[in-house]
């Protein structure tokens, strides 16, 4: 016998055709999945401890911020109701003994340039501080409901 094949197909194709169906079977009313609920459970209980520990780190930063708005405080009145005061009242002795040929003009050069010093270490204190007290603000306030 000499076999002739007229179709592109292996031999043995010829007599597998199927029929494909596809179907889904509920699960029982009983099987409630509870691999997966307690995996979310589990992954829900994570997240709200996550965020009470946000929550505990905020309120710490707050705390810390509140310190250095203290500490800056303190920095600015001294700045303002002493040091920079006296080193004025001394500057201008200085310019009357440099007048009266007491004192070189090297000294009240230096002091002038004491002053300057003094001067913008209050401005560097009254830039911490404000930024300190955004920062607090930041930390301390519910910022939801500015978002209505």
């Amino acid at each position: 016998h000499q076999w002739s094949v007229d179709e592109d197909i292996p031999f043995g194709l010829e007599r597998n055709r199927r029929l494909g169906f596809q179907f889904s079977i509920p699960l029982p009313w009983w099987q409630k999945n509870l691999g997966a609920v307690a995996a979310s459970q589990a992954n829900l209980k994570g997240a709200k401890a996550s965020i009470a520990a946000l929550e505990l780190q905020m309120e710490n930063e707050a705390d810390s911020t509140m310190v250095r708005l203290i500490q800056g405080r303190a920095q600015y009145l001294m700045l303002r109701d002493e040091l920079i005061p006296n080193r004025e009242k001394h500057q201008r002795s200085l310019e009357h003994a440099v007048r009266a040929g007491e004192r070189p003009m090297e000294s009240l050069i230096i002091s002038m340039e004491g002053l300057l010093t003094l001067k913008l270490s209050l401005l560097e204190v009254i830039e911490t501080f404000h930024l300190n007290h955004y920062r607090y603000l930041y930390l301390t306030q519910d910022l939801s409901r500015h978002h209505d």
